[in-house]
């Protein structure tokens, strides 16, 4: 009987498998398509590319996904040694350069005398002992075979991909370093907004060109991954709530009350400047009272020069 275990599929699930197999002395065939036939999503050959998130999520123990890196880890993980080996600041989650991680892992399992990379397509599931690990970009073949035996329904969901912002686009007169929860240095850019300016980013959201989608893509969207532009057509709040929203991070820094913004790239300014307005005004109207002067709009309200230089300050303080 032979001793040997096909994996089709060289993705996350099918790479860590193949290795964790070879460790044990158990030949493997590794069936990965591309670069023969491509998908819609992949650029490249490599195996295990990653084509949405380059984050591995969290490394903290207190979370889920923190706590099932350090169980691969203890068990010899070849996705997490590597992603470590590869990893780009990201505050406390585990996040990679989404080429080089791809590359030294196809490196990896290419030395191994165990495994045998084939790079051809499946149709159908072969016999033998098989680890089907095909994920959501399965071809269209196997797809229809594997429809054929467990019938027409298809697990779906509408996937929404994680942008790539180039380093020299952010003006770094306005956006900020700061990390969510204060740990480390500042992994994360910033970038405060006004209500107005929240407003108008809203607005320019709703109104951009988006993605088409494909002959086999239908927008029913997952709670927990959705378009930004899905999220902000629920109300104007709700990026507020959701991943346009400030850190639980408030600080007293130099006598102003402060609130970092805790996501990469955008935040919330809206709170910062309402609470240093609304100390201004305050600060406005005792002054006024102690002159004995009859209290008006003029004197007992910051006048918008007032404001940005406020605005000005807070950033210099945080920054």
């Amino acid at each position: 009987m032979e001793r040997v275990v096909r994996i089709l599929g060289g993705g996350l699930a099918g790479s860590e498998a193949a290795w964790q197999l070879a460790q044990r002395d158990v030949s493997v065939e590794l069936y990965e398509m591309r670069p023969r036939k491509t998908t819609e999503a992949h650029a490249t050959g490599g195996l295990a590319e990653l084509v949405c998130s380059n984050s591995f999520r969290s490394q903290s123990l207190t979370a889920g996904a923190g706590l099932l890196k350090e169980e691969m880890r203890r068990l010899g993980s070849l996705i997490v040694r590597v992603g470590e080996r590869n990893r780009v600041p990201a505050g406390s989650a585990l996040a990679v350069d989404r080429e080089r991680f791809s590359q030294a892992l196809t490196t990896e399992l290419q030395s191994l005398p165990a495994v045998r990379i084939i790079r051809e397509e499946v149709q159908e599931i072969p016999p033998g002992v098989v680890i089907l690990a095909t994920g959501p970009l399965t071809s269209p073949a196997l797809s229809d075979h594997l429809s054929s035996l467990l019938g027409s329904r298809h697990l779906y969901f509408y996937d929404a991909i994680s942008p790539i912002v180039t380093a020299e686009s952010i003006d770094m007169e306005v956006a900020f370093r700061a990390s969510r929860y204060e740990e480390g240095r500042g992994d994360y850019l910033n970038l405060p907004l006004t209500g107005v300016e929240y407003d108008r980013f809203v607005g320019e959201v709703l109104a951009a060109n988006v993605v088409p989608t494909r002959s086999f893509e239908r927008l029913l969207v997952f709670e927990g991954c959705q378009p930004i532009e899905e999220i902000a057509r629920r109300g104007r709040e709700t990026l507020a709530y959701g991943p346009v929203t400030f850190a639980d991070m408030i600080s007293n820094i130099g006598g102003t009350f402060g609130i970092f913004l805790g996501l990469s790239l955008v935040g919330i300014y809206d709170l910062v400047i309402d609470l240093l307005g609304r100390a201004n005004n305050r600060f406005s109207a005792r002054r006024t009272n102690k002159r004995g002067t009859k209290k008006n709009n003029s004197t007992a309200f910051v006048a918008e020069p007032n404001l940005v230089e406020a605005q000005r300050n807070f950033k210099e303080e945080i920054m």
